[in-house]
Order: C-alpha cells, then structure tokens, then sequence
C-alpha cells in the first residue's frame, strides 16, 4: 500500500466556493469540508471521463487548447452515439468543462437519454477548471508542423523527465494543470458521497485526462501503456471517500463505432 500525505490527497478539501471566471464565463462549485466520521461508511465512487465529439480543428489537425472550437457534425454524431452507448450508466451526476465543444458534447448526450426516455438524467454542472490544457503560442497551428513537432517533443520529454513547470510559450504548466483537474474531480466525487453516493459522469479533453493519469501513476509510482484518445472514448476512475485517493480503472475506452473516428489529431 502506498502512503499519502495529507497535502496530497486533500488537494481540494478546503471550505468555501470555487467561482472559475474565464472568458465571461462563471460557473461556482461547492467545496466541501473533509469529515473523516462522515465518511467511514461511505461507498467508492466512479467517475466516467469522456473526451469530446470530434471539432473542426481536430479534422484539420490543428492545436485546440483552450481555444473555444465547436463540434463538426461527425462530432455532433459522435457525442450522440456516446449518449447510446452510455444510456444505461448508472450516474447521478454531469459536468462538462465550459469549452463549447465539450459542453455541446453533453448537452446532446443528455438529450440523447432524455429522448430514450431516462428519467433519472442529471442537470449538467459547468466547471472551468475541466478545460484543456492551454497550449500558448501552439493553439491554431497544425499538428504535423515540423516547427511545431518540435517544440511539442521537447516539452513533452521535459514532462516525462518529472519537469512539471515545464510549459509551451504562453502556456500552462503541467503543474498547474493537475492542480486543477485533481481538484475538479476530487470535488465532484467527494461532494457525490457526501449526498449519498452516485456515479459522475464528466466531459473534458484529452490532454487534461492524460495529465490527470499520469499524475495517478506517478503518485502510485508505476507505468502504464496508454491508448489513443480518441474522440468520445471514455476513461473510467475511482475514487475512495475514506482515503481520498483516486485510481485508475480503464483509459480511454472506445464505446461507439470506429467509422466514426476520424480525427487526425488525438489532443484538444
């Protein structure tokens, strides 16, 4: 069993509200104080990670980031097969970052169960701190830029080397990044054991789930291989009330069909 400080796995445990303001818009979160009593009984809780319907840009191959891109109609498609594949997941909760192509991604899905005839379909949640990785002076170029290959290698073997401050000119670190996405999560699940228990479905971006694993695999110091992200995969975590801890389950699951995978870009 690996030991964790405090400091670790209560990154987000702290009293108040989160408020995330970005580009006009705000979405605030209830942070919840960590009561150890309360929790002794409390269930693990699932949390389902999707990665958006495929955009524009990702059909061109261009860096996304945190660049506000909509969904192309073989992402609307994507994000409605999703909506099919999943309508049977048990899950009492729905949050989508605030990125259009990711909200979109859930509306529709929602609407998708609301359709079939699923009673149950949660609200969907907004949260910020679920966006993509900024990419700086990246965002809009094309992936397959030798210029920009470049660049992207060399930050990538910085990040692999555990340079976590590392970053793309006029972007975001890898540190900041998981900050905000173990958070995110943290929260989410913690706030459903908190009401009893309940799954959480999110809808995010690729490269914030992988820094969201890789920082899980590095706390619990191990490797492993991971899968293309492919628009609309599905990565499933676990978390533990008692411990505070999060796990890996599955990364990047594919659950709708592979025609509809086209992307040349597997980022943003």
């Amino acid at each position: 069993n690996i030991e964790y400080t405090s400091r670790q796995i209560c990154i987000a445990s702290s009293i108040g509200s989160y408020i995330g303001s970005m580009n006009g818009k705000e979405s605030e979160i209830t942070i919840h104080e960590f009561d150890s009593k309360s929790q002794q009984n409390q269930n693990p809780v699932k949390i389902y990670i999707c990665r958006h319907g495929e955009t524009f840009w990702n059909s061109e191959g261009r860096i996304q980031g945190q660049t506000d891109t909509a969904l192309n109609p073989n992402g609307e498609k994507q994000a409605r097969l999703l909506g099919e594949a999943l309508f049977e997941l048990p899950c009492k909760y729905i949050i989508s970052s605030d990125l259009k192509r990711a909200e979109d991604t859930a509306e529709i899905l929602r609407n998708v169960w609301i359709s079939k005839g699923r009673k149950d379909t949660p609200k969907l949640s907004i949260d910020p701190r679920l966006r993509e990785v900024h990419a700086g002076e990246l965002q809009g170029k094309y992936g397959d830029d030798p210029r920009v290959n470049s660049l992207r290698r060399e930050v990538f073997i910085k990040w692999k080397n555990n340079d976590s401050n590392a970053k793309y000119p006029g972007g975001e670190s890898k540190a900041d990044v998981v900050q905000r996405a173990r958070a995110a999560v943290i929260d989410a699940a913690q706030q459903a054991a908190d009401k009893g228990g309940g799954n959480v479905l999110m809808v995010a971006h690729g490269g914030f789930i992988k820094f969201l694993a890789a920082d899980i695999l590095e706390r619990e110091k191990r490797k492993m291989g991971m899968p293309k992200a492919v628009n609309c995969c599905v990565s499933t975590f676990s978390y533990n009330p008692k411990t505070r801890c999060l796990q890996i389950v599955k990364m990047f699951e594919r659950v709708i069909n592979d025609s509809y995978l086209e992307a040349k870009d597997d980022t943003g």
